[in-house]
């Protein structure tokens, strides 16, 4: 039956116990709280805890720590061990970093151990070209995107990158794969065998030659030269140079007569023309027995040229008016014999054409043109004159073209 006061203290004695930088001890039942200016810890003298001292209980018998708190010191060289303790101290004009490491004071110059560029950017700058990374480590810029380090073809050039730059170097012939070196370089042609690495740079102009044999690929190259003597159309094929033969005139004297060649007439070397005065190709080739290559230009003058009667003779001349062969000998006023068909072909070596000499009377050949190096650039080379009712319509006169840059001079 005695009253004794209450005792709130719970696990806290009179000897006290830390809590980080307070002192708690227990009095008269109810728990003290004292804060320390520096440290709370044993205090030998007193066997108690007090401020102004630090450590624990050297008997082990009453703990610092009020309450359960466990001290971390894990990969710690200092600083607070989490309860109120140390994890050591650091020497030799180090500083204890918030990491708890000791190291050189960042801004003395110099790039010490466990500094970085992203620790201390003052003593630990990356060099020019390079940047720091977020794990502090100073890398070499890169400024080549998708382009590699094996390289790429960008319309006749090359690109590589090195060293976080872009390296372009022209290449006058071609850029293609190297098999010696496994990368791509001047002077090699095609891609890359494995399929991994692309010919072209990726946004690069890719070059269009399928089905071209010349003329430009769109990217600022070519996709290849003709031979002497040829012409690149726009097509991209190489062809002999072609001429308009539009405008030219065959004149017809006697029975006067004139027929211009249509516009769009085009010519090249070898190219034969047949103007016949009034029938169809097919027709044409079926009275005369032959068939007109793809190459021969057959025109229907309806029933304009040429209007042959007997005693006539041609000429050829240019738009302007300059006669380039002709006028040639008189045609004969009497065929040889009924129903025959009275025809001149040109012998070759070509002669003047108002010679005798220089023609034949052969079966006709229309479309064939024959000639040679000394040719003159245009001549005419065959005319008939079929007899018979109604054959007159399969007259014909024919021209062969030599001159590949074009007609140039009167024979």
């Amino acid at each position: 039956g005695v009253c004794a006061p209450l005792n709130l203290c719970g696990s806290i004695t009179a000897v006290g116990c830390c809590d980080l930088s307070t002192l708690a001890f227990c009095a008269a039942g109810q728990i003290v709280f004292s804060p320390c200016a520096t440290t709370c810890g044993w205090s030998p003298a007193t066997s108690k805890y007090a401020c102004g001292f630090s450590g624990a209980d050297p008997s082990g018998t009453y703990s610092r720590q009020c309450g359960t708190c466990t001290p971390n010191c894990q990969n710690a060289q200092c600083g607070d061990d989490g309860c109120g303790g140390s994890c050591g101290t650091c020497s030799g004009g180090t500083e204890c970093t918030t990491a708890r490491q000791c190291q050189p004071p960042c801004g003395n110059g110099t790039c010490g151990a466990g500094e970085s560029c992203s620790t201390c950017p003052a003593d630990c700058a990356c060099p020019n070209g390079q940047v720091c990374s977020p794990q502090g480590a100073c890398e070499v810029i890169n400024n080549c995107g998708p382009i590699g380090e094996l390289g790429c073809c960008d319309s006749g050039r090359l690109r590589y990158c090195d060293a976080g730059q872009i390296i372009e170097e022209d290449c006058p012939a071609s850029c293609g794969w190297s098999p010696l070196d496994n990368n791509y370089g001047c002077g090699f042609t095609g891609a890359d065998p494995s399929g991994q690495n692309p010919i072209y740079c990726p946004g690069s102009c890719i070059p269009s030659c399928s089905g071209k044999q010349c003329g430009p690929d769109g990217c600022g190259g070519e996709c290849g030269s003709c031979a002497p003597g040829q012409e690149c159309t726009g097509a991209g094929q190489c062809l002999a140079p072609q001429f308009d033969m539009g405008g030219f005139k065959l004149i017809q004297t006697d029975s006067a007569q004139t027929f211009t060649l249509p516009t769009g007439t085009f010519v090249q070397l070898g190219t034969v023309i047949v103007v016949g005065r009034n029938s169809t190709r097919q027709a044409f080739q079926t009275f005369w027995g032959v068939t007109l290559a793809a190459s021969v230009i057959y025109i229907n003058s309806v029933d304009k040229f040429p209007l042959i009667n007997g005693a006539e003779t041609f000429s050829i001349a240019a738009p302007d008016g300059t006669v380039m062969d002709g006028p040639t000998v008189k045609h004969p006023t009497t065929p040889s014999s009924a129903g025959a068909k009275l025809y001149w072909t040109r012998k070759v070596p070509v002669g003047l054409a108002n010679l005798a000499a220089s023609w034949l009377n052969p079966t006709p050949s229309p479309g064939v043109g024959t000639f040679d190096a000394n040719s003159p650039p245009l001549f005419i080379s065959e005319w008939a004159d079929p007899q018979g009712t109604g054959n007159p319509a399969f007259e014909f006169i024919e021209i062969t073209i030599v001159g590949g840059d074009g007609p140039a001079a009167p024979n």
